[in-house]
């Protein structure tokens, strides 16, 4: 199943939708739910922004969608970057990323590094087989 998240960052949006959805006898995740419904389906879009860019709306070089990165994710992140080798590759299995980075399970560094994937920071150069280590790199702007 395809997934888009979306985290309101703005107090005064997540207020009005707790404000409309506790009067609708709903919550405020099925209120946004329903409300992007509809404008999706029923093709409302270019109505409801009236000619102005999404950028303008949210703010430019904001991204209104990313979680906060978590304290292992910031560790694995630095460990990547300061890794790296000329080529910008880190080569690390998941055992030697989480003695490094205080993490004490398989489970965990692979949960952490899928979600830096998912995020975009870091992309899998090539996956690990057979004793040989993954190879990661971080992602450059606009990759």
């Amino acid at each position: 199943m395809n997934s888009v998240t979306v985290r309101l960052q703005s107090r005064a949006l997540v207020e009005a939708a707790r404000q409309h959805a506790e009067r609708l006898g709903c919550s405020p995740q099925k209120l946004c739910h329903a409300i992007v419904a509809i404008a999706l389906r029923s093709d409302l879009v270019d109505s409801i922004l009236d000619g102005d860019a999404p950028d303008d709306i949210c703010g430019r070089g904001v991204n209104p969608c990313a979680w906060p990165m978590g304290t292992s994710q910031k560790r694995v992140l630095d460990l990547i970057a300061s890794g790296a080798n000329e080529e910008g590759n880190f080569c690390g299995s998941y055992d030697e990323i989480g003695a490094a980075t205080g993490m004490t399970s398989k489970g965990e560094v692979a949960t952490v590094l899928r979600k830096l994937r998912r995020r975009g920071e870091i992309e899998q150069v090539r996956k690990g087989t057979n004793g040989k280590p993954s190879i990661w790199r971080i992602r450059s702007a606009g990759e």
